[in-house]
């Protein structure tokens, strides 16, 4: 029985860690698939690229750079949440 349990209590946690995306060892979060998509999401990679000239010329073609995206997260969330100070300042102009 005691096995069993233990078992069970690895398995939640497998896809807990998994859902986590833990296992992603080569990546750090947050990830701009999860929360954009289209002309939001390349903002966001750039931003996670730490590209901020690109950033700023694809956040020039948006219709609107406050939009939110999944979640409610808005680009400036993004950039807040990956750490990202130069990507603060350009969305933030």
């Amino acid at each position: 029985m005691l096995k069993v349990t233990a078992i069970g209590i690895g398995i939640v946690l497998l896809l807990w860690v998994a859902k986590a995306g833990a296992f992603n060892l080569f990546r750090s979060k947050p990830y701009p698939e999860v929360f954009f998509e289209g002309g939001l999401l390349a903002v966001a990679e750039a931003i996670k690229g730490h590209d901020i000239d690109r950033a700023k010329a694809l956040a020039e073609k948006l219709p609107d750079i406050d939009a939110p995206g999944h979640e409610h997260f808005t680009l400036l969330a993004f950039a807040v949440a990956d750490t990202n100070i130069p990507a603060i300042k350009m969305l933030m102009r």
